[in-house]
């Protein structure tokens, strides 16, 4: 293992369609989220700086994401969709970089508590309305923050340390110490690619469960999210 390999332990390491497929993010978006460049019209691309900054960047001509670099698209995808503009998302990302001394604010647990008052501030500035009624009311913020706490474990500092795409009593865990952050069944540590791909080619859950020593409920919930989530079955 070459000195480089280090760095991408406990890291988790992760093209943006890997991230795309597993947070759910169109690619496009995570892409203009990365890059910082949007396309126009005339199909060149301008220029707009990236909203989250990635830990490994630009690899052999290919953008690399860690796993705090996913949860924070899937964070700022959520804003998003309550209406948040990506122009105070940006700003609040930025406040909030500062604020908690980390590249990765969206990534902590503590921002879903503290960092209300960075988007109520950053919502008198852009005039965001989803944002300005922060000052009065979490309302708008609470989807997002039951997802949140649904769906991720956290460390003692309050940064997410693994991320649980269909709920956190379920079987599939993506765990930045675990396979490199690859989608794994908790309990037995088998990514559910390589169960899935089992079952497909034998066509049955029964048999692959024995083979793999993991429960056959785990091994068909592995099967399911290859086949239905992820869609690297699909084709």
């Amino acid at each position: 293992m070459g000195h480089e390999e280090f760095s991408y332990i406990g890291k988790g390491i992760y093209s943006m369609k890997e991230a795309s497929m597993l947070t759910g993010v169109k690619w496009a978006k995570v892409r203009h989220w990365v890059r910082g460049d949007k396309r126009t019209e005339a199909g060149t691309r301008t220029p707009v700086g990236p909203v989250i900054k990635p830990d490994f960047g630009k690899i052999d001509n290919v953008y690399l994401l860690s796993f705090l670099d996913m949860i924070e698209v899937l964070m700022i995808e959520q804003f998003l969709t309550q209406g948040i503009s990506l122009q105070s998302v940006r700003k609040a990302h930025r406040m909030a970089m500062g604020l908690f001394n980390t590249n990765h604010p969206f990534a902590l647990r503590k921002f879903w508590s503290d960092g209300r008052h960075i988007l109520a501030d950053v919502g008198s500035e852009t005039k965001d309305p989803g944002l300005l009624n922060l000052k009065e009311s979490q309302y708008e913020i609470r989807p997002v923050t039951l997802m949140f706490s649904k769906a991720i474990e956290v460390t003692a500092d309050d940064v997410v340390r693994s991320y649980w795409p269909l709920s956190i009593d379920d079987f599939i865990v993506i765990d930045p110490n675990r396979c490199y952050g690859q989608p794994i069944v908790a309990k037995e540590g088998v990514p559910t690619i390589v169960l899935a791909t089992a079952v497909r080619a034998e066509q049955s859950i029964d048999k692959v469960s024995l083979w793999y020593e993991v429960a056959p409920s785990a091994v068909k919930s592995a099967y399911n999210y290859e086949l239905n989530i992820t869609k690297r079955l699909a084709a």
